[in-house]
């Protein structure tokens, strides 16, 4: 069934699908169906094809530089996935056949993959074939303009699961049967190891085990392993690249939609004041926002996991709901409080934009306040707060 839907979406074009290197038009499809802005099938002058070429291999440059940061591709893969000035990526460069594809993609081994200049992670192989199917499909939906995008705000609920994985968790094997979760992602995900040690330089200081690391080294690990777990850091991450993906379109549509930006330099629109302003169109379009319903009672730990969050990913806002007692009587029937409820509740949002957080009022809910954020709203709610509603 599966197969008869991708038939179908492709105009039924066999021979294409099965044959056609896909990863090779990656580059054309792409400023045709995504840069349609820059890109006129009816006047195709010299000017606008430089330009919508320029375009893309800004934003493909961009797309490697974040398969690199999370450790999908190292050094060398990324070098010879991008364009140089001389030269374009082996990939862009030729066709390759059926045959070929098969004996270097999936049956070659690390070395004959290198010498054809295709990554060896299984992640970053399939996030390349996923952009050549996903541009290969004849309807596919016409992007919008930059900054007339439709808003878009994605809620994740969180109770209590884990938001980032400790270093104790990775390390202890809670039984003697089994092996510590550190060295299980070590195994499952060797190339993708290799590449984040050699981003952060990471040599044990004692011995080659695990027991090498120094803490501060354990703290990069904890990043890197949770972005292959299943918790919450890995998911903000996944849905934060919206965020940045609309920064990348707003930046490479200035020229025509933006006045302000119109004649200034490409080294002063990538200034930080210009990087400020791109983030605040942006937000207007895109919200991910975590839904906290333990955050008041969090411990030390948890507090600076979430900090961590908020300091690494400029789109994502977080709500909770705060409490605090009632300080007397005579207060509560001036507010209209009833008189069983001993509590005020207040829906708050807080984001990394939000001004530190002063010592809490007394009867707060809220502990470790210098690790906290000032909520940007604090809404008292009309009585006690329901899940849902």
């Amino acid at each position: 069934f599966g197969i008869f839907i991708g038939l179908q979406q492709r105009a039924w074009e066999m021979g294409t699908t099965f044959w056609e290197d896909g990863v090779y038009h990656i580059r054309v499809r792409f400023i045709q169906k995504v840069l349609f802005h820059i890109w006129n099938e009816d006047q195709r002058r010299a000017r606008e094809e430089q330009q919508a070429d320029a375009v893309f291999r800004e934003m493909w440059s961009a797309i490697l530089n974040d398969m690199r940061y999370e450790d999908t591709i190292q050094n060398d893969e990324k070098g010879y996935l991008d364009f140089r000035p001389t030269e374009e990526p082996g990939i862009f460069a030729e066709a390759q056949t059926l045959f070929s594809r098969i004996c270097v993609r999936q049956l070659g081994s690390d070395q004959t993959k290198k010498a054809n200049q295709w990554p060896m992670s299984p992640n970053a192989e399939w996030r390349l074939l996923a952009l050549a199917r996903g541009l290969s499909l004849e309807n596919l939906p016409r992007p919008f303009r930059a900054p007339y995008i439709p808003g878009l705000t994605v809620l994740i609920p969180h109770y209590g699961e884990t938001i980032v994985i400790a270093t104790k968790e990775l390390r202890e094997t809670g039984d003697l049967s089994k092996v510590p979760l550190m060295t299980w992602l070590q195994g499952s995900y060797p190339a993708e190891w290799e590449a984040f040690r050699q981003r952060k330089l990471l040599q044990p200081e004692e011995d080659g085990s695990l027991l090498g690391f120094t803490k501060s080294q354990w703290e990069k690990i904890e990043g890197w392993a949770s972005m292959r777990s299943q918790v919450l850091y890995r998911t903000v991450s996944g849905l934060a690249k919206y965020h940045d993906a609309l920064v990348l379109h707003l930046k490479n549509q200035r020229h025509q939609r933006c006045a302000m930006l119109a004649d200034t330099p490409a080294e002063e629109a990538d200034s930080a004041i210009w990087k400020k302003w791109y983030d605040d169109k942006v937000s207007e379009m895109f919200t991910c926002m975590v839904s906290m319903q333990m955050y008041p009672t969090f411990n030390e730990a948890q507090f600076a996991q979430t900090n961590r969050m908020l300091a690494r990913f400029n789109a994502l806002k977080i709500a909770y709901i705060d409490f605090e007692r009632k300080l007397d009587e005579e207060q509560g029937e001036r507010d209209n409080i009833h008189p069983r409820q001993v509590r005020r509740y207040y829906s708050c949002l807080i984001d990394n934009r939000c001004a530190p957080a002063t010592i809490p009022g007394q009867g707060s809910s809220v502990q470790h306040a210098k690790r906290l954020y000032r909520p940007r709203y604090r809404v008292e709610l009309p009585g006690f707060p329901i899940l849902g509603d």
